[in-house]
C-alpha cells in the first residue's frame, strides 16, 4: 500500500478482485440464498438477525472509513481507490437493489421502443391483426405495427458530492461515497438513461459526464479524486454547474431536432450529497438558482449526511447581526433548497429517496392537470 497510515487503519480487508469480475458478480443479483428466506419455526428471526448483523458490519464499515479520512495525510493512490469502491461496491448492493426496485414504480418509461398494433400504416405486421382482416371482408385493415408503447427511460441524472473539509471532520465522507455508489448502482441497474458525477468545494469539478458509459472503472476513478480537504463548500458553484450542464444538454437536443434528428424529451434530476453546511451568505444565490431550476423542470434535491445528538444540523443554531442585535435561528430554518432530506443512516436511503421522488412526482403531475 502506497500510504503508511493504511497499513494501521482499522478498515476492513476486502479482497483485491479484479474489476471485471465484480461487475460479473454484480450483474448477476443475488443468489439463492438472499432470495429464500427462513422456513420452520425461527425462520423470520433468523433472517432479521442476519439482516441487523449486516446492517451493523456495514456501519463499522463506514466507521472505519471515516477515520481513515481523517488520520490520513495525502491523497489515494489507485491501490486505496480500487479497495474502498471494491468494497463500498460490495456492501451496497443489498441498497441498490432495494432502490432499482423501488425507483421502477417511479420513474415511468419514457421511451417508445416495443411495438404496439392498431395501425393502418407502420413498418410490421401484425398477424392477429391478418387473421381478423380476412375474417371482416377486409375492412377491419388497422393490422399494421409501431413503435409506441413505452418502454425505455431516457433521465439525466446529476450526482454532485461535497469535497470541503467539514465532510472529513463531521464524518460523512464516507457515507457520502456510500450514498453515491447505492445512487449510481441502482440507477445503472435500472437503466435510466445518462449520469453525472461531479465534486464541489473550492472548484467545481465534473469526474464522469453524461455521454460517458457508467462502469466501476469509473466509480475507481471518482474515489480517487476525493481527500475531503477543500477549505469552502463551494454550494453555488456546485449547483450553477450543474445546472449549466444540463442547459447545455438540452440546446444540444434542440439543435438536433432543428436539424431532423428527433430526439425524445428527458428528465433531468440532480443529487447533491453533504453535510449540508452552507458557506456564509450564500442562501440567497442558493435560492435563486432552486428557482432556476423550478422553472427549467429540474428537480434539485439535498441529500444531508448528519448525526445524531447534539452535533446534528437540527440542533444547531445560526448566528447574525440585524440592526445592531445578535440574532440566533435554527440552522435548517429557511434552508435554501425546496427538496432536501437528511439521513444519519445510509441504510435508510432507498425508502427516504423514493418517499421524496413519489411526492415530487405527484405535485408535477397535478400541475400539469
Amino acid at each position: 500500500v502506497d500510504n503508511p497510515s493504511i497499513a494501521n487503519s482499522t478498515l476492513p480487508e476486502e479482497p483485491m478482485e479484479e474489476v471485471e469480475e465484480h461487475r460479473a458478480v454484480a450483474e448477476d443479483g443475488p443468489g439463492v440464498e438472499d432470495s429464500v428466506s427462513g422456513e420452520g419455526p425461527g425462520g423470520n428471526d433468523e433472517d432479521a438477525k442476519q439482516g441487523d448483523d449486516e446492517q451493523s458490519a456495514f456501519l463499522e464499515y463506514l466507521a472505519a472509513l471515516c477515520e481513515q479520512w481523517r488520520t490520513r495525510g495525502s491523497d489515494l493512490s489507485r491501490t486505496e481507490a480500487i479497495k474502498i469502491w471494491t468494497g463500498l461496491r460490495r456492501k451496497t448492493q443489498p441498497l441498490s437493489s432495494r432502490l432499482c426496485e423501488q425507483l421502477r414504480l417511479i420513474l415511468q418509461p419514457m421511451l417508445a421502443t416495443r411495438l404496439a398494433g392498431g395501425f393502418r400504416t407502420g413498418k410490421r405486421l401484425d398477424m392477429r391483426a391478418v387473421i381478423t382482416y380476412v375474417a371482416s371482408g377486409f375492412r377491419r385493415d388497422r393490422i399494421w405495427m409501431r413503435r409506441s408503447k413505452p418502454a425505455k427511460r431516457a433521465y439525466q441524472v446529476a450526482v454532485a458530492i461535497d469535497n470541503s473539509a467539514s465532510m472529513r471532520d463531521s464524518g460523512a465522507g464516507a457515507g457520502a461515497l456510500a450514498a453515491l455508489a447505492t445512487l449510481v448502482n441502482a440507477f445503472h441497474q435500472l437503466e435510466i438513461g445518462q449520469i453525472a458525477v461531479a465534486s464541489f468545494g473550492a472548484d467545481f469539478k465534473v469526474l464522469h459526464s453524461l455521454d460517458e458509459a457508467w462502469s466501476d472503472d469509473a466509480g475507481i476513478r471518482i474515489v480517487e479524486t476525493f481527500s475531503f480537504t477543500s477549505p469552502v463548500s463551494g454550494y453555488v458553484d456546485a449547483v450553477e454547474g450543474v445546472l449549466d450542464i444540463f442547459d447545455s444538454s438540452k440546446l444540444s437536443s434542440r439543435r438536433l431536432n432543428l436539424a431532423g434528428d428527433v430526439t425524445p424529451p428527458v428528465q433531468q434530476l440532480a443529487f447533491f450529497i453533504s453535510d449540508g453546511r452552507l458557506d456564509q451568505n450564500s442562501r440567497v444565490e442558493l435560492q435563486r438558482l432552486s428557482q432556476r431550476a423550478t422553472t427549467a423542470e429540474v428537480l434539485l434535491v439535498a441529500i444531508i449526511i448528519d448525526k445524531e445528538g447534539k452535533d446534528s444540523l437540527l440542533n444547531t443554531q445560526e448566528v447574525s447581526f440585524v440592526g445592531g442585535q445578535v440574532r440566533m435561528k435554527p440552522y435548517m430554518e429557511d434552508y435554501p433548497f425546496a427538496n432536501y432530506f437528511r439521513i444519519a443512516d445510509v441504510t435508510r436511503l432507498p425508502e427516504t429517496l423514493t418517499d421524496a421522488l413519489r411526492q415530487w412526482f405527484e405535485v408535477l403531475q397535478r400541475q400539469s392537470q
